[in-house]
């Protein structure tokens, strides 16, 4: 990640870009201050490629993940070359082959990038301590936890002092819509919303931070949105607000048609659901990109919110 102890002059100085900083966001892929590079990887020479990714390792931060180049997730030739260069300064860190092995294969486990890669910094030297030792449950499934040890289907115990679990967020509140039904049951079967915002069934209920919008990398755009949409309710004196169900359908039809075209389609992460037994398989976020994203909920915004439903009638019934 190349974090660094940052002076209180370079702080200040890089305060007074704030506007630039800030303005340029809405305008790159990942809604970073970077964009990606804006050619095809598969396009250029392997030599090409090897020096774009020299560049952005060096760098640091995301870049390496979020600034390459922009058939990343589409392109295996591009994917697997950055695979093999990440695999290959990751391994100069770990001193045991093992241990190389096992946290940076041979064989890509997955599309690179498709799940949340390490974002860290000095991760991989901790594993190479000698005193550290790396047990893969890949290989060797939790079977058992005991008063003092886990055992694993291999029949080894493993000495515990502590164990931390990281389960992540569970949601467990049960929101009933306007027709009676929960909304854990109506996205049972597939998730739908309008632009990642609203959905059927669920007036002036809208999300932040919520699916089908670009939430893995950026939440701003949205927050700046749904103010403006209360703002535009409140001066025209509309008290209801509702998505479609033709809004709702087509958004979460494009939303699909953008994530099976891509890598991560093909990949077992929580950016689809498919780290969750049962669950259905489709994208969690809108992966075409901020640019595309912000284009289209602008252009709801200055037809009058259109395919929303305003106080029961249709967003044009109020042009």
């Amino acid at each position: 990640m190349r974090q660094r102890k940052l002076t209180e002059e370079y702080q200040n100085k890089e305060k007074d870009k704030y506007p630039e900083i800030y303005g340029r966001t809405k305008t790159t892929f990942s809604g970073f201050p970077y964009n990606v590079i804006l050619k095809n990887g598969a396009d250029v020479s392997r030599e090409e490629r090897t020096a774009a990714f020299e560049d952005l390792w060096a760098e640091g931060g995301f870049r390496f993940w979020l600034g390459n180049y922009i058939d990343l997730f589409t392109n295996r030739i591009t994917n697997e070359h950055c695979y093999e260069f990440w695999r290959d300064k990751t391994r100069q860190r770990i001193s045991d082959p093992v241990k190389q092995e096992l946290l940076a294969p041979t064989k890509p486990p997955h599309h690179f990038g498709t799940k949340q890669p390490s974002l860290e910094q000095g991760y991989f030297e901790i594993y190479d301590k000698s005193n550290v030792e790396l047990v893969s449950l890949k290989d060797n499934l939790i079977v058992e936890v005991t008063e003092n040890t886990i055992r694993t289907s291999d029949g080894v115990e493993h000495d515990v002092d502590i164990i931390v679990f990281a389960t992540g967020g569970i949601s467990q509140i049960n929101l009933k819509g306007s027709d009676g039904g929960l909304l854990s049951e109506k996205w049972a079967s597939r998730l739908q919303t309008y632009m990642g915002v609203a959905t059927v069934n669920y007036p002036n209920m809208f999300f932040l931070y919520g699916p089908q919008a670009p939430t893995a990398f950026c939440n701003g755009p949205v927050c700046c949105w749904i103010t403006k949409c209360i703002t535009y309710l409140h001066d025209n004196n509309i008290t209801h607000i509702e998505a479609s169900q033709e809004a709702q359908e087509e958004w979460s039809n494009t939303v699909d048609t953008i994530f099976s075209g891509q890598l991560f389609s093909e990949t077992k992460s929580c950016y689809n659901g498919a780290n969750i037994p049962g669950k259905k398989i489709q994208s969690l976020n809108f992966t075409g990109g901020l640019p595309a994203y912000l284009e289209r909920i602008n252009d709801v915004a200055e037809k009058g919110y259109e395919e929303f439903i305003l106080d029961g009638k249709p967003a044009a019934a109020y042009a």
